[in-house]
Formats: structure tokens, C-alpha cells, sequence
């Protein structure tokens, strides 16, 4: 069965297509790792990495459209857990939110 939704993007010759699974696989990973590990309050680091994104975004050939439509569902999940979560980090006071 061929999911033509989810493949629709799969034969471009993009640059970042052409690069072998297992190194994007390990590039993704020490990415989130770095996101991760970003201090609170290092906003230049969260922005550059941000812009590392965009970047690579837009090497990949992917419409931008495309891409934030899949990523909607993402963005209320983890929005209606923020609003789960946060209120019950009472420690949140220190970095100077309310």
C-alpha cells in the first residue's frame, strides 16, 4: 500500500534528500539533544538554532505550507500540555515568569 499523502515529497532531488538516512537520522537526533540542553534564558542559542532550522527547511524542498499544516496537530498537542504542566512548576518564578 503506498501512502502518496505521506510520500508526496519523496522523489525530489533536494540536497538534503540526496544525504544517506543514517546521517540524517543521527543529525535529527543530536539536534533535539542540543534544543534540548539549551539552557533557560540562552535566547541567542534558542535563535540560532531556530534559524538552523529554517534552513534546513528550506534546503529540504518541502513547501513551507506543507509542512506547517503537518505540524499542527503537533503544535496543540504540545500547546494543551504546556497549559497542563506549567502551572504546576512553582519554580517557574525564578526565570521571571509569572
Amino acid at each position: 500500500m503506498r501512502l502518496d499523502a505521506l510520500e508526496r515529497y519523496a522523489d525530489l532531488d533536494a540536497p538534503l534528500q540526496r544525504l544517506d538516512a543514517r546521517l540524517k537520522l543521527v543529525a535529527a537526533v543530536v539536534y533535539v539533544v542540543a534544543v534540548v540542553a539549551t539552557p533557560v534564558g540562552w535566547w541567542g542559542t534558542l535563535a540560532a538554532e531556530g534559524l538552523l532550522m529554517a534552513f534546513l527547511v528550506g534546503l529540504s524542498g518541502v513547501p513551507p505550507r506543507e509542512l506547517a499544516v503537518r505540524w499542527l496537530g503537533f503544535l496543540v498537542l504540545f500547546g494543551f500540555l504546556t497549559m497542563m504542566v506549567a502551572p504546576a512548576r512553582p519554580e517557574r518564578a525564578e526565570y521571571g515568569l509569572p
